[in-house]
This record gives structure tokens, C-alpha cells and sequence, in this order.
């Protein structure tokens, strides 16, 4: 791309960020944005009338200036601005219907040929979806998958997402609702520093955009898009996680949903997505990398795929013990059962997930009666 192109599409994108599929549309029918600012003023108003007010932002010289400034500005903070025609530019991205004309990166992740998941969820988890979270990257990191975790740097399960992955030794991204000057949340500073040097951080907003309501949505869309996969951590019956999960749906993206309990307010946006076919009920890695076509290329030994690490022996110990006594506490359970917690917890939250125990309040646990 010359210097010019890439000096129009920062032009082109700090005028009409907002409308990613008018800014497509001009790229098909111009073939670059260079020819836009070619034109004159009677050229653009026989193009588009005479009502618009871009019309004269795309005269003034200094839309272009500030453009110019912009690119300076990003090549001292070492953001590299990837503009729709690069081909570093991601393919996921650039099959949508409406993908940003240029992305402002931070960080050195690759996004071609590699697997790519997105995980978004509730900001206020249970226990339950924290510890879900944590297990499911964690074992798909021991599988020797590998994959790019996305998320959106949110309170809750995004950021949980994000350091569990961090964590393990793989690669994750954040997308922004704001531009990559800016952090938000503002809590999370730390953990940007972190995802820069072993991923990066993503953002369509030029530098000095407000951080409105719309951009939310606007960024839950790219989180959707980046994927083969959206993974929905719990989620109320409202909330920006289902939305990514509805723009993931509509670009034809798959969709999983760990389930819960009925009538837990956080599970009620994921059984709701189960419940209308727009995403496949989440139960063990194996199914879940089978449906996505992955294929084990791994020494790592992890038994059958299994979201939790337990044997069968362990499951058969806690039903002993819970059809001895109704009702046990995790404490009760680790002393009958002579387990260690950590395997303990794996082994209680899959039985959750399998529907043959159940947790009641002040950690407490009994057996599903059938």
C-alpha cells in the first residue's frame, strides 16, 4: 500500500468509523480510498447530494493533516495501523459483512492460521463460571491446541479469560471500546501490559475518540468476527456477551454456551442460547474441538479430552458418600473421599456439568434424586 492510501483509509476511517459498511461500500466502488479525496467538491455532491457534512471534511486539507498525525503518532507508540487491504490484515475479520477499514494493534499477535477463540461472559461470575473459565483454557493450553484466547478486558469473565490464558503460556488479545491510547477498564492497566508482550490490543477507534455506549457494541462485533468460535461464559438473560454471541451467530461463526443450573440468573442467557440452536451446549474439550474440525498434535496427556482431569474411581467415592449422607460440604467430602482439594473441585464442578450432583447454598452438595 502506498503512503497515500494508507494516509486516506486514516482519513477515511476517523470520518466514518461509525459506519463500517458505508466505508465498505466505498472501497468496493472506489478499489481504495485514495480516489475519494481525489475528488472535488462538485465531484463528491454528484456522487452523494448535496446534505451531507462530510462532503466538506473530505476537502479540508486538514483531515488529512490530522490523518498524517495520526500515523506519526502511532509509529512513536509502536501501534502499527493495519489497513483492510494488508495482508497482515485477519481473514475472519475481512469476511464479515462489516469489518473496520484498519485496525490500530498494539502487541505482535498473529491472527492467520492460527485457531482463535473468543471468550466473553458476565462482569459479576459465579464461582462456578471462574473456575469453568480457568479450566477450559488451561486444558486446551495442556492439549497442545494453542489457541488465541480474544476477549474484551471487561470486568469478569473477559478478564479472566484473558490472564487465565496469559497464564498458560498463550497468546490473547484484547478489542478495545475506546481507542489503544486509552485503557479501559482503567483497573486493568496491569494486565494490557501483559497481553502487549504476549498477544495485543486491538482497537478501529482513532486516537482522542469518546468512549460511548455504541462502541461496546461496535467492539463486541470484532470479538465475534476474529474467530472460528465464541465461547459464552455465563451470562444474564440481557447482556453484551449475548450480543457477540448474536453477531457470531449472524457471520456464521460457531457458538458454545456452558450451561448451569435453571434458574441461576447468570445461566439464563447461555440455557437461552442452548434452548433456540444458536449455540451448542458446551460439555467436554474433546466435543468441543471435534465440532471445530482440531485435531490433537500433542504429547501433553490429558484423559479423553475431558474438561476436568479425574477418573472414574473419584466420581463413584463422592456418589458413595453423597448417597451415604444427603448432603455434604466440600470439607466433608475431601475427609470421606481422601481426595486433594484442587481435584476435588475439578471433579465436583464436571459433575455439575454432567447433571449428577448438585450445589446447594454454603457449599454444600447432594446427589441429583432421578
Amino acid at each position: 500500500m502506498s503512503d497515500r492510501e494508507l494516509l486516506c483509509t486514516v482519513a477515511a476511517n476517523s470520518l466514518f468509523y461509525y459506519k463500517p459498511r458505508l466505508l465498505n461500500a466505498l472501497l468496493e466502488e472506489f478499489g481504495g480510498f485514495s480516489p475519494l479525496f481525489n475528488m472535488n467538491h462538485s465531484d463528491l455532491v454528484k456522487r452523494f447530494g448535496k446534505d451531507y457534512d462530510f462532503i466538506s471534511q473530505i476537502c479540508n486539507s486538514k483531515t488529512l493533516i490530522k490523518a498524517e498525525n495520526e500515523i506519526k503518532w502511532a509509529n512513536s507508540e509502536g501501534i502499527r495501523i493495519i489497513p483492510i487491504s494488508s495482508g497482515d490484515y485477519p481473514v475472519m475479520l475481512k469476511s464479515c459483512a462489516d469489518p473496520p477499514a484498519l485496525l490500530y494493534i498494539k502487541g505482535d499477535a498473529v491472527f492467520n492460521n492460527n485457531k482463535i477463540i473468543s471468550v466473553v461472559g458476565t462482569r459479576i461470575p459465579t464461582k462456578y463460571g471462574t473456575e469453568c473459565c480457568r479450566m477450559i483454557i488451561n486444558t486446551l493450553a495442556e492439549s497442545g491446541f494453542c489457541p488465541v484466547i480474544v476477549s474484551g478486558l471487561a470486568y469478569g469473565i473477559d478478564i479472566t479469560a484473558h490472564i487465565a490464558a496469559l497464564d498458560a503460556g498463550l497468546n490473547t488479545v484484547a478489542i478495545l471500546p475506546c481507542n489503544v491510547e486509552r485503557v479501559y477498564p482503567a483497573a486493568h492497566s496491569n494486565i494490557v501490559d501483559r497481553i502487549i508482550r504476549q498477544g495485543a490490543v486491538i482497537s478501529e477507534f482513532p486516537r482522542g475518540t469518546e468512549c460511548l455506549k455504541v462502541n461496546f457494541v461496535q467492539r463486541n462485533r470484532i470479538i465475534a468476527a476474529l474467530s472460528q468460535v465464541t465461547l459464552v461464559i455465563e451470562s444474564k438473560e440481557r447482556g453484551g456477551a449475548l450480543i457477540t454471541a448474536q453477531f457470531a451467530h449472524s457471520y456464521s461463526r460457531e457458538v458454545f454456551a456452558l450451561p448451569g443450573r435453571i434458574g441461576d440468573l447468570r445461566s439464563q442467557g447461555c440455557n437461552n442460547l442452548i434452548a433456540k440452536n444458536i449455540a451448542c451446549i458446551f460439555t467436554t474439550i474433546d466435543s468441543f474441538t471435534d465440532a471445530l474440525g482440531w485435531e490433537k498434535h500433542s504429547s501433553h496427556s490429558y484423559i479423553q479430552g475431558k474438561l476436568f482431569h479425574d477418573t472414574d474411581i473419584n466420581k463413584e467415592k463422592i456418589i458413595v458418600a453423597l448417597n451415604y449422607e444427603p448432603e455434604l460440604t466440600r470439607d466433608e467430602l475431601i475427609e470421606r473421599c481422601d481426595m486433594k482439594l484442587p481435584l476435588l473441585s475439578a471433579i465436583l464442578l464436571e459433575m455439575e456439568l454432567e447433571g449428577s450432583i448438585i450445589k446447594l447454598p454454603g457449599e454444600r452438595y447432594c446427589t441429583v434424586k432421578r
